[in-house]
Protein backbone atom coordinates (compact mmCIF):
# COMPACT_ATOMS: atom_id res chain seq x y z
CA UNK A 1 0.00 0.00 0.00
CA UNK A 2 1.43 3.36 -1.00
CA UNK A 3 2.72 5.36 1.94
CA UNK A 4 3.09 2.31 4.21
CA UNK A 5 6.21 2.70 6.41
CA UNK A 6 9.32 0.71 5.41
CA UNK A 7 11.58 -0.49 8.22
CA UNK A 8 15.16 -1.69 8.07
CA UNK A 9 15.29 -5.49 8.37
CA UNK A 10 18.88 -5.44 9.72
CA UNK A 11 21.02 -2.90 11.56
CA UNK A 12 23.79 -1.39 9.49
CA UNK A 13 25.24 1.58 7.68
CA UNK A 14 23.69 3.47 4.78
CA UNK A 15 26.05 3.01 1.82
CA UNK A 16 23.91 4.39 -0.98
CA UNK A 17 20.97 6.75 -1.44
CA UNK A 18 19.39 7.22 -4.86
CA UNK A 19 17.01 10.01 -5.82
CA UNK A 20 14.71 8.57 -8.49
CA UNK A 21 17.30 6.76 -10.63
CA UNK A 22 16.15 4.12 -13.14
CA UNK A 23 15.27 1.31 -12.46
CA UNK A 24 15.09 1.53 -8.66
CA UNK A 25 13.63 5.01 -8.19
CA UNK A 26 14.10 6.40 -4.68
CA UNK A 27 16.38 3.86 -3.03
CA UNK A 28 18.45 3.18 0.06
CA UNK A 29 21.14 0.50 0.39
CA UNK A 30 22.20 -0.66 3.86
CA UNK A 31 25.32 -2.72 4.63
CA UNK A 32 25.68 -5.04 7.62
CA UNK A 33 29.10 -6.71 8.07
CA UNK A 34 28.75 -10.48 8.49
CA UNK A 35 31.06 -10.43 11.50
CA UNK A 36 28.39 -8.35 13.27
CA UNK A 37 25.68 -10.99 12.73
CA UNK A 38 25.21 -13.93 15.08
CA UNK A 39 26.43 -17.33 13.86
CA UNK A 40 22.92 -18.73 14.38
CA UNK A 41 21.44 -16.16 12.02
CA UNK A 42 24.17 -16.71 9.43
CA UNK A 43 23.44 -20.46 9.49
CA UNK A 44 19.73 -19.76 8.96
CA UNK A 45 20.42 -17.41 6.03
CA UNK A 46 21.83 -20.20 3.85
CA UNK A 47 24.52 -18.00 2.35
CA UNK A 48 25.33 -18.47 -1.33
CA UNK A 49 28.45 -20.39 -2.29
CA UNK A 50 30.99 -17.79 -3.40
CA UNK A 51 32.17 -17.96 -6.98
CA UNK A 52 35.84 -19.02 -6.93
CA UNK A 53 38.14 -16.06 -7.56
CA UNK A 54 39.69 -17.75 -10.59
CA UNK A 55 36.22 -18.06 -12.20
CA UNK A 56 35.05 -14.49 -11.54
CA UNK A 57 36.26 -13.22 -14.92
CA UNK A 58 33.94 -15.76 -16.58
CA UNK A 59 30.86 -14.17 -14.98
CA UNK A 60 31.92 -10.52 -14.88
CA UNK A 61 30.73 -8.86 -18.08
CA UNK A 62 31.43 -5.53 -16.37
CA UNK A 63 35.16 -6.17 -16.33
CA UNK A 64 35.48 -7.09 -19.99
CA UNK A 65 32.99 -4.57 -21.46
CA UNK A 66 35.01 -2.00 -23.47
CA UNK A 67 32.54 0.67 -22.35
CA UNK A 68 34.06 0.42 -18.86
CA UNK A 69 37.76 0.25 -19.80
CA UNK A 70 38.54 3.65 -18.25
CA UNK A 71 36.45 3.20 -15.07
CA UNK A 72 38.54 2.50 -11.95
CA UNK A 73 37.37 -0.58 -10.03
CA UNK A 74 34.95 0.04 -7.18
CA UNK A 75 36.49 0.19 -3.74
CA UNK A 76 35.61 -2.87 -1.65
CA UNK A 77 37.25 -5.42 0.61
CA UNK A 78 37.80 -8.98 -0.55
CA UNK A 79 38.93 -9.99 2.95
CA UNK A 80 35.54 -9.55 4.62
CA UNK A 81 31.91 -9.98 3.58
CA UNK A 82 28.78 -8.01 4.29
CA UNK A 83 25.06 -8.45 3.90
CA UNK A 84 23.46 -5.74 1.74
CA UNK A 85 19.76 -4.87 1.64
CA UNK A 86 18.44 -2.59 -1.11
CA UNK A 87 15.03 -0.95 -0.57
CA UNK A 88 13.68 0.50 -3.83
CA UNK A 89 10.70 2.38 -5.31
CA UNK A 90 10.31 4.41 -2.12
CA UNK A 91 7.71 7.19 -2.13
CA UNK A 92 10.20 9.99 -1.42
CA UNK A 93 13.93 10.51 -1.64
CA UNK A 94 15.41 8.95 1.52
CA UNK A 95 16.28 11.43 4.26
CA UNK A 96 19.07 9.24 5.59
CA UNK A 97 22.57 10.03 4.36
CA UNK A 98 25.50 7.83 3.37
CA UNK A 99 27.43 6.83 6.49
CA UNK A 100 24.46 7.03 8.87
CA UNK A 101 23.86 4.07 11.16
CA UNK A 102 20.39 2.48 11.25
CA UNK A 103 18.92 -0.03 13.67
CA UNK A 104 16.73 -3.02 12.96
CA UNK A 105 13.12 -1.85 12.75
CA UNK A 106 13.99 1.80 12.11
CA UNK A 107 11.68 3.57 9.66
CA UNK A 108 13.72 4.37 6.55
CA UNK A 109 11.00 5.43 4.11
CA UNK A 110 7.57 4.69 2.71
CA UNK A 111 6.29 2.33 0.00
CA UNK A 112 6.08 4.15 -3.30
CA UNK A 113 5.98 3.79 -7.06
CA UNK A 114 9.17 5.49 -8.29
CA UNK A 115 11.65 4.36 -10.94
CA UNK A 116 10.69 1.50 -13.24
CA UNK A 117 7.61 0.46 -11.32
CA UNK A 118 4.14 -0.32 -12.63
CA UNK A 119 2.44 -0.20 -9.23
CA UNK A 120 3.27 0.75 -5.67
CA UNK A 121 5.38 -1.84 -3.87
CA UNK A 122 8.59 -2.30 -1.93
CA UNK A 123 11.35 -3.82 -4.05
CA UNK A 124 13.75 -5.62 -1.71
CA UNK A 125 17.07 -7.08 -2.83
CA UNK A 126 19.32 -8.99 -0.44
CA UNK A 127 22.89 -9.83 -1.37
CA UNK A 128 26.15 -10.95 0.20
CA UNK A 129 29.32 -9.35 -1.11
CA UNK A 130 32.65 -7.72 -0.32
CA UNK A 131 32.54 -5.30 2.61
CA UNK A 132 32.89 -1.58 2.12
CA UNK A 133 31.53 -1.37 -1.41
CA UNK A 134 31.53 2.27 -2.53
CA UNK A 135 29.01 2.29 -5.37
CA UNK A 136 28.41 6.01 -5.72
CA UNK A 137 25.26 6.19 -7.82
CA UNK A 138 23.91 3.38 -9.96
CA UNK A 139 21.46 3.29 -12.81
CA UNK A 140 20.44 0.87 -15.51
CA UNK A 141 21.50 1.32 -19.11
CA UNK A 142 19.37 4.33 -20.04
CA UNK A 143 20.38 7.41 -22.06
CA UNK A 144 20.68 9.64 -18.98
CA UNK A 145 22.77 7.15 -16.96
CA UNK A 146 26.45 7.97 -16.70
CA UNK A 147 29.11 5.38 -17.52
CA UNK A 148 29.96 5.20 -13.80
CA UNK A 149 26.31 4.54 -12.89
CA UNK A 150 26.07 1.81 -15.51
CA UNK A 151 29.28 0.22 -14.25
CA UNK A 152 28.03 0.24 -10.63
CA UNK A 153 24.71 -1.27 -11.74
CA UNK A 154 26.55 -4.01 -13.63
CA UNK A 155 28.79 -4.80 -10.63
CA UNK A 156 25.75 -4.93 -8.30
CA UNK A 157 23.48 -7.02 -10.53
CA UNK A 158 25.60 -9.31 -12.69
CA UNK A 159 29.26 -9.39 -11.71
CA UNK A 160 29.00 -12.36 -9.36
CA UNK A 161 30.64 -10.31 -6.58
CA UNK A 162 27.27 -9.58 -4.92
CA UNK A 163 25.30 -12.80 -4.70
CA UNK A 164 21.58 -12.81 -3.90
CA UNK A 165 20.24 -14.83 -1.02
CA UNK A 166 16.67 -15.59 -0.02
CA UNK A 167 15.64 -13.61 3.10
CA UNK A 168 12.50 -15.73 3.44
CA UNK A 169 14.67 -18.44 4.97
CA UNK A 170 14.68 -16.32 8.12
CA UNK A 171 10.95 -16.92 8.59
CA UNK A 172 10.92 -20.55 7.47
CA UNK A 173 12.81 -21.77 10.54
CA UNK A 174 11.03 -23.39 13.47
CA UNK A 175 11.14 -21.29 16.67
Amino acid sequence: MIGHPVQSIFPGTVVQVLADRYPYGNTILIETPLDGISADLINILVLPTPIPQENLDLVQPCISDPLFKDIPPLEMSDSSKSLYVLYAHLLEEPVLKIGEEVFCGQKIGFVGNTGNSAAEHLHLETRIGPSGAAFGSLAMYTPDATIEERYSYCIWTSSGRFQPFNPVTLWEQEP
